[in-house]
């Protein structure tokens, strides 16, 4: 049952509703008799009853949703939270959308628009329009943007096809940011990047008659590529003593140069390893500086692979570290 405004015209008592040719008490639930209220002449209804209007069979002959002007209002008395209270966005009779809190709380109504405001609460349901404010609640489901970021709000003006982590900070370009735990220097990887460690000095060890261990650094896996190498570049000094000192460049098990000498003083070494054409695993090592040398090895670089510089004199002798530096060979 409909009733217009105009028709709601009390008597002089204040104690009836209706028409003059039809009252009705003012004592009685009018709510049990009406199931919608007109405004302004058939601008705006009020409506009241169960379940989604938009899914309801209220529409015009029948049809699926609620038929209403424009800017009703449906109260659904079996609603929810967020599910309590609809408006009519449209002209279709399934343009209803439930008024869902905003803060706090879940939105599980699809938004399909422009969100210019804060969201702070669940959004789990579609979000197809732009979002210009800030989102700090938890995006799940569909809640990819299907509509390019403009270029006039810094976008590219296409959709994207990045892959972003599941947490962290994404790098910019221009950003002041320091990467953790990114492999930089794989060749595979399409870097340029050819600087894979260097050492400054290290203090006079004394000698005990074993390869003992100056510098050090570990190639990550696939680093070195087929037809590929990498330089060493080992400063030294035979701090004190006159004894031979046997000093060795290891690539994995496998020793690239070794040399010998007793004087005293600083020396330096510079030795290229390469892998062989189509190969991983077979290197040709060329040494020189302290001494010229070339040495056949096989070590695999599809495994990480430590590189060090080692030397062996007895312990009259002190040797120190002057300087380390490692680079790729592209």
């Amino acid at each position: 049952m409909s009733v217009q405004a105009s028709d709601l015209i009390p008597d002089t008592q204040g104690r009836k509703l209706g028409a003059t040719d039809q009252e009705w008490d003012a004592k009685l639930n009018i709510v049990d008799i009406l199931s919608q209220l007109t405004l302004g002449g058939d601008k705006v209804q009020l409506l009241w009853g169960s379940g989604d209007p938009a899914a309801a069979a209220n529409g015009a002959n029948g049809s699926t949703g609620t038929l209403a002007p424009q800017g009703s209002l449906y109260f659904r008395t079996d609603g929810a939270q967020g599910t309590t209270l609809y408006v009519k966005f449209g002209t279709g009779d399934t343009d209803w959308i439930a008024m869902s809190s905003v803060t706090g709380g879940t939105i599980t109504a699809n938004l399909v628009g422009n969100v210019t405001g804060n969201v702070t609460g669940n959004l789990t349901g579609n979000v197809t329009g732009n979002v210009t404010g800030n989102v700090t609640g938890t995006l799940t489901g569909a809640t990819a943007l299907l509509s390019p970021l403009p270029t006039d709000q810094g976008g590219t003006g296409v959709d994207s096809t990045a892959t972003y982590p599941a947490s962290g900070t994404v790098m910019t370009v221009e950003a002041t940011q320091s990467p953790k735990n990114k492999s930089m220097v794989g060749a595979s990887l399409g870097n340029t990047v050819t600087l894979l460690n260097k050492q400054g000095s290290v203090s006079a060890i004394t000698g005990d008659v074993t390869d003992y261990t100056i510098f050090t650094f570990t190639v990550p896996a696939n680093t070195i590529q087929a037809g590929k190498g990498f330089r060493i570049v080992f400063g030294y000094s035979h701090y004190s003593g006159t004894a031979s000192v046997t000093y060795k460049l290891w690539f994995g098990a496998n020793v690239a140069a070794t040399w010998s000498n007793s004087t005293t003083g600083s020396g330096h070494m510079t030795c290229e390893v390469v892998n062989a054409s189509g190969q991983t695993n077979s290197q040709t090592a060329f040494g020189h500086g302290a001494a010229t040398t070339v040495a056949t090895i096989t070590t695999d670089c599809t495994a990480s692979q430590v590189v060090k510089a080692t030397f062996n004199v007895a312990n009259t002798d002190q040797v120190s570290g002057l300087f380390w530096l490692l680079e790729v060979i592209q």
